[in-house]
């Protein structure tokens, strides 16, 4: 069973956490702009997939616009500075 290369945007959150998000993406990115100048018949008029990184992320958007919105601030919000 062959191995499947990973998609164009798609990190492991360690990778992302460690910054190495970055440096890989712009590999992909070069590696798929080589792919598509050898074989352009096959990718045809179709862009390079997007390779940009996708800089932070919350994980409850939702929640964290609520604690900042709430009048009562809790020690958290206090400690944060939020």
């Amino acid at each position: 069973m062959a191995v499947k290369p990973a998609p164009p945007n798609k990190l492991s959150p360690q990778q992302r956490h460690n910054g190495k998000d970055t440096v890989l993406l712009a590999q992909r990115q070069a590696i798929l702009e080589q792919a598509k100048l050898r074989n352009s018949s096959r990718w045809g008029i179709r862009p390079v997939i997007n390779c940009e990184p996708i800089g932070p992320v919350t994980l409850n958007p939702e929640k964290e616009m609520k604690m900042r919105n709430c009048p009562v601030k809790s020690s958290f919000q206090v400690a944060n500075k939020i």
